[in-house]
């Protein structure tokens, strides 16, 4: 999974890859910054307790940031190579002056990635070589463009989606913005307020935050620093409201394998069977599937062992249809 994090120079762009990294990672102002961000997931510490456990291994994202100016309208080929291999992207907003208009940059950045779309589609018309389906679909992507929508918001099924991915429509990616305000700017409910109005009113993706704060509580304790950032009206740090923004967005859950070695979180779309989530962990596991068994983390840690839980009939067995829920402790049975 790669994130991509855009926005033009001095936005913050380098600062938030520092905040989601804890101050580890090690960021070069001129360089390509890659950095493997964990999951914060509460249930992992008194779940390695249970399994007595030496490691414990989070969920883990790629976020990317570009150096200097990296928007969609000062595309280099070496930006839209980037842009075209991420799942999703991150686009900073900065907002240090109370007469900014973050509307007018997204308008700019959008038109932009709609003139390349359009470029695109018409180029692939022409191409002779072009099925009829393949056709019928272009022609409805380009009357969308037309209309100066983003092909992230419109109607598509899934096989039209996956053809269109094939040829690369950059406005397919899901985009979300970042407004970073300045703290003076966020003593002021109102500023939000009116800032949140405008980008509901255009049904714009965002998160507001303020980069030089979550930066200042970063060598804090976790509870000081949240309560210091709630001074400011935010409950969770952006760390944590970007991975909900993501897990939501792409509608995951997450569930959990154990064992005296690791404790592991593992990422899944809501509603997939065991079997699938077998697979997730291991191609072996799926191919070779002969049960699953299953207990929820909390009555897992109530018990307080995977032996206990077993004599007490905690543990369900269950078939490759059973679906995983949020929490899920799973251990596979299979063969080779």
């Amino acid at each position: 999974m790669s994130i991509l994090i855009l926005g033009r120079k001095g936005s913050g762009k380098s600062t938030l890859l520092k905040i989601l990294s804890q101050g580890k990672g090690n960021i070069k102002p001129f360089d390509i910054n890659i950095y493997a961000v964990p999951k914060e997931d509460e249930r992992l510490i008194p779940l390695s307790k249970v399994f007595q456990s030496k490691t414990l291994t989070p969920i883990y994202l790629d976020f990317i940031d570009f150096p200097m100016e990296a928007s969609f309208t000062k595309r280099t080929p070496q930006l839209t190579t980037y842009i075209q291999r991420s799942d999703l992207i991150f686009y900073i907003i900065p907002l240090f002056l109370e007469e900014r208009d973050p509307l007018k940059e997204i308008k700019e950045e959008e038109n932009e990635i709609i003139l390349n779309d359009l470029d695109l589609c018409e180029r692939l018309l022409k191409d002779r070589r072009i099925n009829v389906a393949e056709r019928t679909l272009l022609e409805k992507v380009h009357q969308y463009l037309m209309e100066e929508r983003l092909l992230n918001s419109c109607d598509l099924k899934a096989d039209e989606i996956k053809m269109l991915i094939s040829w690369n429509f950059i406005s397919l990616k899901p985009i979300f913005y970042l407004i970073n305000l300045s703290q003076s700017l966020l003593e002021e409910e109102k500023n939000i307020s009116s800032i949140k109005n405008l980008l509901d009113k255009e049904k714009k993706k965002y998160l507001v935050f303020s980069a030089s704060l979550e930066e200042e509580v970063l060598d804090m304790d976790k509870k000081d620093a949240l309560e210091y950032l709630s001074l400011f009206g935010f409950e969770k740090s952006i760390k944590e409201r970007i991975y909900d923004l993501i897990f939501n967005y792409f509608d995951w859950i997450t569930f959990f394998t154990g064992n005296e070695k690791e404790v592991r979180a593992w990422k899944l779309k809501r509603g997939s069977s065991v079997l699938e989530a077998a697979g997730t962990i291991h191609t072996d596991l799926a191919k070779g599937f002969i049960r699953a068994e299953v207990i929820p983390w909390d009555k897992l840690i109530l018990v307080g062992s995977w032996k206990t839980a077993h004599q007490n009939g905690l543990i369900s067995v269950e078939k490759k249809e059973y679906i995983v829920k949020d929490g899920d402790v799973i251990y596979i049975r299979f063969h080779l």
